[in-house]
């Protein structure tokens, strides 16, 4: 799939008074003529813009302000760029006024007008929209249309209804990035060491929906929880069921649904939440920076995956998802009404990253600076933290306990006094996370590994001295316990690697809750149907 430049973005943005090259700083939201010094809010250059399209109208001899073909030629006294400039001012313009919005004549959504201009139809009902005019879409410049025929200069793009700018310049994605890095833990160096091949601007363009649901659910709902009992034998686990009946009404406002293949919906989700408070009627003057891009538009049944997002979500509500374990919906009857839709587009930066031979990517929110980023991690710095733990501990419990605790005609107590030992001290390890960031440096694990391992030897030498008497049978407890102890390491591999690299990522079911406006509950029913004691399955 082919990235796609609207022509009249392409063309240089230039000052109303003088004609010079005009630069848009997106951390003072306001642009700058390279020629006069005029600084203007984007606002203000429309006015100006659209001032100096009338009096360039009014004097011009072409009648009804008709632009010839041979005014685009070289030879024109006026440049391709500045005709570019005052028709993208004129006719694609919408930051004077509040974006429009017809009603369908079919579902009577009210639909932005870069809706019917991008799709030509109502994205819900699929009518036909009077007097849109269809673009080509995702066709890039130079591209044969569906029709066969190219794309004239200007035409084949849909001006979005709304625009949120980006808020954040690309120095600030790469410090943001940088000090990303620095917080995870067990990157490998090579990523430390990586080059950053590009940073580009990109335009997402999105559907903004306002949809009201309401209805009724009634769930099946599981709770487990754990019994702490010291009885051998005991259930480990109680599982309690519910069934619960529901019913309310949720509005969301603003959720936006990603109308491009080029950002997979995983990594949009991860970016959010965009804020629609933000967006702006569409202005030329947000879309003029350096190396943007615009993805093209995919084919898509538009509303399905929002209308299942805020079904979800509403039943999360209703369910108060969070009290169960899992849950289910047994009956329900549901209305999902969309209100409103806007073609818009979101910010994000992307960054393309140089690993050895294979080219990595990095994403961040352009608006609220939130990251979304792939990162490799290290098995040998995972392993080292590990291990050179499991020496640490198992001197700490040779020294603290062999010598007193563990004689060696009672090898069963002491069997279990070292296994519950190293348990305790390898929970309380994996639990402090500044220890675990000791690893996440350049030079650090190396470092770090050989101070808690030596360290861990040296209580084990400590327990021996201290007890002379028994100085063989605490070299027999500690090697008990680092052979158990890497044993466990080894055989829960794969679940520490997972537990330890990977970022958790939240309830599918509720990610449209950050866009509910307003909630209303009228009642919620819950009652205890069962409880079962179940036993720790090893």
């Amino acid at each position: 799939m082919k990235t796609s430049i609207p022509p009249n973005l392409t063309e240089k943005l230039l000052c109303p008074y003088c004609s010079g090259e005009l630069s848009y700083r997106i951390s003072r939201r306001e642009i700058s003529c390279s020629s006069c010094g005029m600084k203007l809010s984007p606002e203000e250059y429309e006015a100006a813009a659209a001032a100096k399209a009338r009096r360039e109208r009014s004097s011009s001899s072409f009648s009804s302000g008709a632009i010839s073909a041979a005014s685009l030629s070289p030879s024109s006294s006026q440049s391709s760029s500045s005709v570019a400039n005052l028709k993208a001012s004129e006719a694609d313009n919408r930051s004077s006024n509040a974006p429009d919005y017809v009603p369908c004549a079919h579902c009577r959504l009210l639909l932005g007008r870069g809706v019917g201009d991008l799709l030509g139809e109502c994205p819900v009902c699929h009518e036909k929209i009077i007097g849109a005019k269809k673009s080509s879409g995702g066709v890039s410049p130079g591209e044969e249309s569906p029709a066969g025929e190219s794309s004239p200069e200007n035409s084949g793009f849909a001006a979005p209804d709304l625009i949120v700018p980006f808020a954040n310049e690309k120095e600030f994605f790469i410090q943001e990035f940088r000090k990303y890095l620095k917080a995870l833990e067990f990157v490998p160096d090579s990523f430390l060491e990586s080059s950053i091949e590009s940073v580009r601007a990109f335009y997402i363009p999105v559907f903004l929906y306002d949809a009201e649901i309401s209805g009724e659910v009634s769930f099946h709902g599981k709770v487990l929880s754990e019994i702490k009992t010291a009885t051998r034998g005991s259930p480990n686990f109680k599982q309690e069921e519910f069934e619960t009946d529901a019913a309310g009404s949720q509005l969301y406002s603003a959720s936006p649904e990603n109308l491009t293949r080029e950002l997979s919906d995983d990594i949009f989700r991860n970016l959010e939440p965009f804020d629609g408070k933000g967006a702006r009627p569409w202005s030329r003057v947000y879309a003029a920076i350096p190396d943007l891009t615009i993805p093209a538009i995919a084919e898509a049944d538009h509303f399905e995956h929002s209308r299942r997002r805020f079904k979800n979500a509403f039943e999360y509500f209703l369910a108060e998802g969070g009290f169960f374990s899992c849950f289910r919906a047994t009956q329900e009857q549901v209305s999902v009404i969309p209100r409103k839709v806007s073609y818009a587009w979101l910010p994000v930066w992307v960054m393309e990253i140089k690993q050895g031979g294979e080219r990595m990517l990095c994403y961040m929110n352009g608006q609220t600076g939130k990251l979304e980023a792939d990162i490799p991690f290290s098995d040998a710095k995972i392993r080292g933290w590990l291990f050179s733990g499991v020496f640490l501990l198992t001197g700490v419990a040779a020294w603290l306990w062999a010598p007193r605790y563990m004689p060696l005609s009672n090898i069963t107590e002491s069997s279990v006094m070292g296994a519950l030992c190293m348990g305790i001290l390898m929970l309380i390890y994996a639990r402090i996370s500044p220890v675990r960031r000791l690893f996440s440096g350049k030079k650090s694990p190396r470092i770090t590994g050989s101070l808690m391992a030596a360290a861990g030897v040296a209580f084990m030498v400590a327990g021996c001295i201290s007890s002379e008497r028994y100085y063989w049978r605490t070299t027999l407890f500690a090697l008990a316990m680092i052979a158990g102890g890497s044993f466990a390491v080894l055989v829960l591999w794969d679940g520490i690697k997972k537990r330890l690299a990977r970022k958790p990522r939240r309830d599918p079911r509720n990610e449209g809750s950050m866009y509910a406006a307003e909630s209303h509950l009228r009642y919620r029913n819950r009652r205890k149907t069962g409880e079962k004691l179940l036993h720790r399955i090893t």
